[in-house]
């Protein structure tokens, strides 16, 4: 029976990495049981980093790459997948889109301990793990923990969200958006009402792997300028 619900573990859940900080990847790797999950989805920006497979030797990793200048923050690369994976049939199956700058929490395995005892096809948010100053209700505080029941552009982030992808698979991340995976998750949970879950339980990190946030705003400004200087 335990090998038989192992299985099933395993075939349901995609992990979707944009990717433009090689490097990062090992690490991430590191914290993946690839006995959960069904695949580990990677899509490499090519406008940054050169069309090259890391990992082709590993069956768990599909190595995709995609570029579209002009794209924010990986936006295009999470909608290339999408669309990759709205190729498949059976829909039913979730995704979790762990980026390039973070690790999954150790209790990530016990949200999905929680979710396959229920087969009804749902969303689900959980809390993060912050301890940062950030600007919420109009004042910047220190904030431990980033709860998941907020779903509100700037109160939700990305990794806290992990959504059956038969409810979501027509929804796409805006291009150009800095706080477009906000707009992504609200747009979702708000077409979907009544299937929304929220447990409170920390699962999350937030840019675990960046840890100078001013190193992180400088890389994001970079980019930005780059975009801007290939469009004039």
């Amino acid at each position: 029976m335990e090998r038989w619900f192992l299985k099933n573990l395993r075939n349901n859940l995609y992990l979707i990495t944009p990717c433009t900080r090689i490097k990062n990847l090992f690490r991430i790797k590191k914290g993946i049981n690839f006995n959960r999950i069904n695949k580990w989805i990677i899509v490499y920006n090519t406008e940054f980093v050169k069309k090259k497979n890391y990992f082709k030797n590993n069956k768990n990793i599909i190595e995709l790459f995609h570029k579209d200048i002009g794209s924010i923050g990986g936006n295009s690369q999470r909608n290339y997948v999408l669309n990759y994976l709205n190729k498949k049939k059976d829909k039913n199956f979730y995704i979790y889109f762990l980026d390039d700058d973070n690790i999954l929490h150790k209790n990530f395995y016990k949200i999905l301990d929680k979710i396959y005892k229920n087969h009804v096809p749902m969303i689900y948010t959980f809390d993060q793990l912050r301890k940062e100053k950030v600007h919420l209700n109009n004042e910047f505080k220190y904030l431990k923990i980033l709860k998941g029941n907020m779903i509100k552009i700037n109160y939700i982030d990305t990794a806290m969200f992990l959504p059956n992808f038969s409810l979501i698979n027509n929804i796409r991340w805006s291009k150009k958006k800095y706080n477009a995976d906000g707009e992504f998750i609200v747009k979702c949970i708000n077409n979907n009402k009544g299937k929304h879950k929220y447990f409170p339980i920390v699962a999350s990190h937030y840019n675990f792997l960046t840890k100078n946030p001013i190193i992180k705003m400088k890389d994001d400004v970079k980019m930005f300028l780059k975009n801007i200087l290939k469009n004039l």
